[in-house]
């Protein structure tokens, strides 16, 4: 039986396992058109930034989105909704962005085609939380913890105080 690194070695080139899949790895990460939706999860109402990237061309600096990546302007961004509705969002601007505020809890699926390579990603979409009640409830509850705390402090050094003098 032959070992993989063995399949893979093309004509005793010394092509191994190991350098094979650093090459793809390397492939994947650095030259792949790519699809970014920043923040990770988000909550209904907040707004949802898109990023679509393409390779670098040779010869570019490097002040752009990465080291191999630029933004890709005038992409066409689609959007499938949880409720299994698809429709095109928008077009992305110079800086390859494209924003969007969810109107709906669920999976929002965004797609685009860059340069001919369809990049499909997703992002949680939770429902919107009301913190008002939970800042009622708890900052006057702080505040009697705090009470309380100074109270005994003080209490005790009181008696600290008359304990040394007496």
């Amino acid at each position: 039986m032959r070992l993989l690194s063995e399949i893979l070695d093309f004509d005793d080139q010394e092509c191994t396992l190991t350098y094979v899949t650093s090459y793809v790895l390397l492939t994947c990460l650095f030259s792949l058109q790519q699809l970014h939706v920043d923040p990770v999860s988000s909550v209904v109402g907040a707004e949802v930034a898109v990023r679509a990237s393409q390779p670098k061309p040779l010869g570019l600096q490097n002040d752009a989105i990465g080291l191999s990546q630029v933004a890709a302007s005038g992409v066409e961004v689609g959007i499938e909704l949880p409720d299994g509705m698809t429709r095109v969002l928008g077009v992305t601007d110079s800086d390859g962005l494209l924003r969007f505020t969810p109107t709906s809890v669920g999976l929002h699926a965004f797609s685009a085609s860059i340069h001919g390579v369809r990049c499909v990603t997703t992002i949680p979409i939770a429902p919107a939380r009301n913190r008002w009640l939970l800042g009622l409830v708890c900052v006057p509850l702080g505040l009697a913890v705090l009470w309380l705390q100074l109270r005994r402090v003080l209490s005790g050094r009181s008696k600290v105080e008359a304990a040394s003098r007496g």
